[in-house]
């Protein structure tokens, strides 16, 4: 099935009011309450609910906000999940409903991070973090970020909101955060590449731990950064 042929805004509308319209809302509380996170965070992301799966689903946009792909995250009982796709998805981005397409610049000493799926956004988002965008894995929908990004800070000052790749601590996080970096700085800006701290492997892991905004700003503030140009 083609991307094009497929009703992206339609069927994110039926998952969405299963969830929040005609649902009982256990499925958003469960599901927050795995992440960690708040059933409003949740709300704000477009999750919704795929009944045939039994599952939680989030909508994947491309750089100007279109609905490109809507991800299927099946928790499996062990604390782990199951993810995969809505046939004929393309791999986009997740940011909150508070975010347009349309170029936003943050005020003053302001961060955007740049996180790794949609568990490490909502978590962001829980703990205070207002500018969050997240890609679905290390290296995917680069190519969109990137446009996203320039929309979003590319016109504005050295002064301006600061970007702060935060992906898993892995090696394969930090390999698609310094690839990432890169593409900062195809239209001039520096980007910081931090993951969380040690033992953190992923900013979910890190606030479900009890980190909040202010540990993540002073993390970011008091670390020694890697850039890339």
């Amino acid at each position: 099935m083609r991307n094009e042929d497929v009703d992206w805004d339609g069927l994110q509308k039926t998952y969405f009011e299963s969830m929040w319209v005609w649902g009982d809302n256990k499925a958003s509380s469960d599901e927050a309450a795995r992440l960690g996170v708040s059933i409003s965070d949740l709300k704000s992301l477009g999750a919704g609910y795929h009944s045939g799966y039994r599952a939680i689903t989030y909508p994947m946009k491309d750089a100007g906000g279109r609905i490109v792909g809507i991800r299927i995250v099946r928790a499996n009982g062990d604390g782990r999940s199951s993810k995969f796709a809505v046939k004929g998805s393309r791999n986009g981005l997740f940011y909150p409903s508070t975010i347009s397409g349309m170029p936003y610049y943050p005020p003053g000493r302001s961060y955007w991070i740049i996180a790794e799926g949609e568990s490490d956004v909502l978590a962001a988002m829980y703990a205070g973090i207002p500018y969050v965008v997240g890609i679905p894995g290390c290296t995917s929908a680069v190519g969109q970020l990137a446009k996203f990004m320039r929309r979003m800070v590319g016109k504005t000052r050295d002064d301006g909101p600061r970007i702060v790749i935060m992906l898993d601590a892995d090696p394969a996080g930090q390999a698609g955060a310094a690839k990432i970096a890169g593409r900062m700085g195809e239209f001039g800006r520096q980007a910081i590449v931090l993951p969380p701290p040690e033992p953190f492997k992923d900013i979910r892991q890190w606030v479900n731990a009890g980190a909040g905004q202010r540990s993540i700003i002073e993390h970011i503030e008091s670390m020694k950064h890697e850039t890339r140009r």
